[in-house]
């Protein structure tokens, strides 16, 4: 493209990524001296918001669509979702017309599994759909303002919460409310020790939570790392090593050294677990049991963020019961009470959390935990039992939590 031109452009209204907008026109129209901008609809002001803005472009003008042929266009750009502007691209280059086609993602809500690959079930049931039930939770308007609420308000990523992708699996450090609307950093740690490929461009989240004794070390680690310097690190070194002996007594090393190969390798187990450990109705939280002695603790806000969270964290907690065969029975050394009395008498520090809210750090003489606080309540609450560098106490006898039947593995709070 070169020389004055008057470029017509077209998006549809569900195309909302007005940076990439502005992005992609100023790398196509850069050999312009000027161009003007044409559009029949501006569904979201996209076009008339970057003629003011941009110094590079002389205004944007409206131009009925029977008109376009008359118009003197010499250009075209189309940000092409394969539906929406499928006739206006077709009649703008009937007019043989300079056209550039910009191809563009728009996830859309159907009425109907149409059998498409992309298709994802976002209804009740589903993670993204509404977990609040009429009657129980109000009436239809009211359960549709709770919903709206939380999809409008900042997201919850968990402690332990295992991203995968990239060019390394890796887990959160702490639980973070990141804003709506606001990029956040968020501090985390790798636990895939030999990948330094891209797998895939971006993270996206897995079905699991980092082990609960990893999760506790790192706790420790973090809240460390917090009263030493501000930071929110862990020990890198020490999480590849303490995966690396876990993987090996798990039979379930990779070639990567990822944490997710235990979970694939025991993943029959751990359904177990899940199946057998149901999320009860209004249930806010757990405590963990191995071989009757306690764990940890993961305690939230409200039912419906557990529920979104509950297999996650079986699956976190499930994973060391079944390494924890050989144990010894451990029942009569405490009780879930003498637990939460600790947690209650713990030191705590606080610091501003990443995001909203106020990060809370716990510390015992045998516990090491963490709370987010904000806007008034306790978001999320995570507590665990330290133990010796290896989090183990070989013996001949086996684990109870192993056998998922017998429901041994955690005592609901709520």
């Amino acid at each position: 493209m070169d020389g004055r031109a008057l470029v017509f452009v077209a998006y549809s209204a569900g195309f909302g990524r007005y940076a990439m907008f502005r992005r992609r026109l100023a790398r196509l129209l850069a050999r312009l001296d000027g161009p003007r901008l044409v559009y029949s609809t501006d569904p979201r002001g996209f076009v008339v918001r970057c003629a003011g803005e941009a110094g590079w472009v002389a205004g944007a003008a409206e131009v009925a669509e029977e008109d376009l042929g008359r118009a003197g266009l010499t250009h075209a750009v189309i940000f092409d979702d394969g539906e929406s502007c499928a006739r206006l691209a077709a009649a703008v280059e009937s007019m043989g017309l300079s056209v550039r086609r910009v191809p563009v993602d728009i996830a859309r809500v159907v009425n109907v599994d149409r059998g498409q690959e992309c298709d994802v079930y976002i209804g009740r049931g589903s993670e993204w759909g509404n977990p609040y039930a009429l009657g129980f939770d109000g009436d239809r308007e009211e359960v549709l303002r709770k919903f709206r609420y939380e999809c409008e308000r900042a997201v919850l990523l968990l402690d332990g919460e295992e991203l995968v992708g990239a060019k390394q699996n890796r887990i959160l450090n702490l639980t973070v409310l990141a804003p709506a609307g606001k990029a956040t950093v968020i501090p985390v740690s790798c636990v895939e020790a030999g990948r330094w490929n891209h797998e895939s461009a971006e993270f996206r989240s897995s079905a699991q939570a980092h082990y609960s004794s990893g999760r506790a070390r790192k706790a420790a680690q973090v809240s460390d790392s917090l009263r030493a310097s501000g930071s929110r690190r862990s020990n890198q070194g020490a999480v590849w090593d303490d995966i690396a002996l876990k993987s090996g007594r798990m039979g379930a090393e990779s070639g990567t050294g990822a944490a997710a190969a235990m979970y694939e390798a025991h993943r029959v187990s751990l359904e177990a677990f899940v199946e057998a450990i149901a999320c009860r109705e209004r249930q806010v939280g757990a405590v963990f049991t191995i071989n009757g002695a306690v764990i940890g603790l993961d305690l939230f806000d409200n039912p419906a963020t557990y529920a979104r969270q509950a297999a996650k964290l079986v699956r976190s907690y499930a994973l060391d019961a079944i390494d924890a065969r050989g144990e010894e029975d451990r029942s009569t050394e405490e009780t879930v009470s003498d637990f939460l009395a600790e947690i209650a008498a713990s030191r705590q520090d606080r610091f501003p959390a990443v995001g909203v809210g106020e990060d809370v750090r716990l510390n015992g003489t045998r516990l090491t935990g963490a709370a987010l606080e904000a806007m008034g309540r306790v978001v999320h609450l995570c507590a665990f039992r330290l133990t010796g560098e290896s989090g183990r106490t070989r013996s001949s006898r086996g684990t109870r939590m192993v056998s998922a039947s017998r429901r041994r593995g955690g005592i609901g709070l709520g």
